[in-house]
């Protein structure tokens, strides 16, 4: 496979042997259009126990390194690890669960989890 570098360069031959053009996959979306975690398969459907963290936490701005400067059309709330643990829920970092009406994606930084939520566009 071959990618196109600027206008009167020559070609470079791709060493991941992908596509030029990455689909949906390569964006952590299978080409159904269904959410995928950042790790690899599809995002497990929300527990009640995962719905309940979002009521217990607290809404958030600005997140910490990794996920700071995000668009502003996502919800950004932030617990303590160790009220997120009793709560039930599967405590994972990076951890992506469907929604309803988007997706949230659990990140754990030291002893806070930063819940980010986003909607289904």
């Amino acid at each position: 496979m071959e990618i196109a570098n600027e206008p009167g360069k020559e070609t470079k031959a791709d060493p991941r042997g992908g596509a030029a053009n990455p689909g949906p996959e390569a964006e952590g979306r299978p080409a159904g259009g269904e959410a995928r975690n950042p790790a690899g398969g599809t995002a497990l459907r929300a527990t009640p126990a995962d719905l309940r963290l979002w009521g217990l936490a607290r809404t958030s701005r600005p997140s910490p390194g990794p996920l700071e400067g995000l668009p502003a059309g996502l919800a950004i709330r932030d617990l303590p690890l160790s009220q997120a643990r009793r709560s039930g829920a599967d405590i994972q970092h990076r951890r992506l669960v469907r929604l309803d009406d988007g997706v949230l994606l659990l990140w754990v930084e030291g002893s806070t989890v930063w819940l980010v939520r986003s909607p289904l566009s």
